[in-house]
């Protein structure tokens, strides 16, 4: 078995046709790339980060987590990980000066999800198509191509004045494994999860006035578009649900919560926005998540496949009166943690 370094895009590509042609054994590795690169432009994302984006760069980083969870142990449940894979799977993220731009390597994280993924069952055509979409859609190449027609079509024009060959390449490859039948479920499931990762930086950020990713530019109106979009098969409705909590993260707006159904294994996120909240209800949220027991909640759920992806917590089911829209002081919460 031949190993192959792979440290740029055109590499990738070649990597991908040797294989894909069946005549070689080769196997693959990532050094120095892909890499992530994210930049959002506007008056607040100068060099800073608001809590809310920085939500947004959370968001993403769980998401690579998710999917790693989902391709070893078959659940999408973060507590399945190890401290070890957690940091294994981290994502530094640097901000440049004059924009607030995020970049990093990718290049470990790439070579663990490929470690996880059954490439032993596919043929050499299932394994190029798998890595076309999953390296694609981790790095963020071409994201959001299949929602929006305007980013289509000008991804297609980029690459078609391209001075080098390679990025229509690249292009081309992801469109026919984002397309065919025989891309591998498991690739599908990075994609679905890292573009909504990428989807939660865009909507960290909703006043700024254009982003980029990996040099492919969105407007304002196409980063609105994006965050209001919903995938065709996803239900919003009102849930009444005991959960266990997780974890809780907290900004001076709002809490962000990991939940589960009790005797789920499966987890997702969900939003208290502590200017709505009731604030008598806030000691029951970390009494709960204190002592792992389950929690009564009334709340507004985005449904897939039959199960939560995310919600938005409007109260504790025990307490009526935390409809109320009231607002909440800075006694009233623990104090925040490292």
């Amino acid at each position: 078995m031949q190993l192959l370094a792979i440290r740029d895009c055109e590499s990738f590509i070649e990597a991908l046709e040797r294989i894909e042609s069946g005549l070689e054994d080769v196997q693959i590795t990532f050094d120095g790339w892909p890499n992530f690169e994210v930049k959002i432009n506007g008056e607040r994302y100068n060099s800073t980060m608001t809590s809310k984006l920085m939500q947004g760069f959370i968001s993403y980083q769980e998401e690579v987590l998710r999917s790693y969870a989902e391709l070893k142990y078959g659940t999408s449940s973060l507590l399945r990980l190890t401290n070890e894979e957690k940091a294994s799977l981290e994502i530094v993220f640097h901000i440049d000066q004059g924009s607030t731009e995020g970049d990093g390597s990718l290049d470990g994280v790439a070579n663990r999800l490929l470690d996880k993924i059954p490439f032993h069952k596919m043929t050499p055509r299932q394994i190029a198509l798998c890595l076309a979409l999953t390296i694609g859609s981790v790095a963020g190449y071409f994201v959001f191509s299949e929602w929006q027609e305007t980013v289509r079509e000008q991804q297609r024009f980029d690459s078609q004045a391209a001075t080098e060959s390679h990025y229509e390449r690249l292009f081309g490859k992801f469109t026919e494994a984002l397309n065919s039948p025989e891309t591998p479920q498991e690739a599908r499931r990075v994609h679905e999860r890292t573009q909504e990762g990428y989807k939660a930086i865009f909507a960290g950020a909703p006043d700024a006035t254009s982003a980029s990713v990996h040099g492919k530019a969105f407007t304002r109106e196409q980063m609105h578009e994006i965050t209001s979009h919903e995938a065709p098969s996803r239900l919003r409705l009102e849930r009444h649900d005991s959960v266990i909590i997780e974890s809780i993260k907290r900004t001076p707006e709002y809490l962000t919560l990991t939940l589960r159904l009790p005797n789920e294994e499966t987890t997702f996120t969900g939003r208290i926005d502590l200017m709505l909240f009731s604030p008598d209800s806030l000691p029951k949220v970390f009494d709960a998540f204190r002592d792992s027991t389950p929690i009564p909640l009334f709340h507004y759920a985005t449904e897939e496949a039959g199960g939560i992806v995310k919600t938005q917590i409007l109260a504790v089911d025990a307490q009526p009166e935390s409809h109320e829209t009231t607002t909440v002081t800075r006694e009233t919460l623990p104090p925040l943690t490292e």
